[in-house]
């Protein structure tokens, strides 16, 4: 059976109740707490715009800029010959290629739960393209945020639209200074939650 660890270092998450319309999982930690966990990811934008990612030039998604070189640069657009080309992935940032699918439909979700890989994305001057006009490729960049990448016009020199994204803490505490916190249940409207203490108290917040 395999798992994925949401959140750790909690203190000592028991009960919980899920608010599907919010897409969130209350919860109660014995040491106190009452929190969230949101199951939808969302990000906050670092860098957007479109440009000209010029060959030969490396990029920057997350400071949204074009650099000769640098430990800084995600991708390289590596022209090898007239027709051998390539986006290499640079300094430990990933990619993945999704084809022209639509690109405003792609959300910080989304893009964190793609496969990325260190294989670099065909670029050739030739029928194998894979960066043709309207491809889009998403890339986990050096700093660990979310890019969505679109080609608005193949050449030698590449014209690309991109938004990048900081991924959220979907992790929040709402409440402090419960004793000892056993259970939570959400009201029907989704406006209160319930709470159980260990002490013997029913608390509405």
């Amino acid at each position: 059976m395999s798992y994925t660890t949401l959140v750790a270092g909690l203190g000592g998450a028991i009960g919980c109740d899920l608010r599907r319309a919010q897409n969130q999982l209350l919860f109660v930690e014995y040491n106190g707490k009452l929190s969230r966990l949101n199951l939808f990811r969302t990000g906050t934008v670092v860098s957007s715009g479109t440009t000209m990612l010029h060959g030969t030039w490396l990029f920057d998604f997350d400071a949204g800029a074009e650099v000769a070189s640098g430990a800084t640069a995600d991708v390289w657009w590596e022209q090898k010959t007239a027709v051998l080309r390539d986006m290499a992935p640079r300094n430990g940032a990933t990619l993945v290629n999704l084809g022209p699918v639509d690109f405003v439909a792609l959300t910080p979700d989304s893009l964190s739960s793609l496969t990325y890989a260190s294989t670099p994305i065909n670029g050739n001057n030739d029928p194998s393209n894979n960066l043709t006009t309207n491809d889009v490729f998403a890339v986990h960049t050096t700093s660990g945020n979310y890019a969505k990448v679109k080609v608005v016009a193949y050449g030698y020199d590449l014209q690309i639209q991109w938004v990048t994204y900081h991924l959220d803490s979907p992790y929040q505490v709402l409440g402090t200074g419960y004793t000892n916190p056993e259970d939570v249940k959400a009201s029907a409207d989704g406006t209160h939650a319930y709470v159980t203490e260990r002490s013997g108290d029913l608390l509405r917040v």
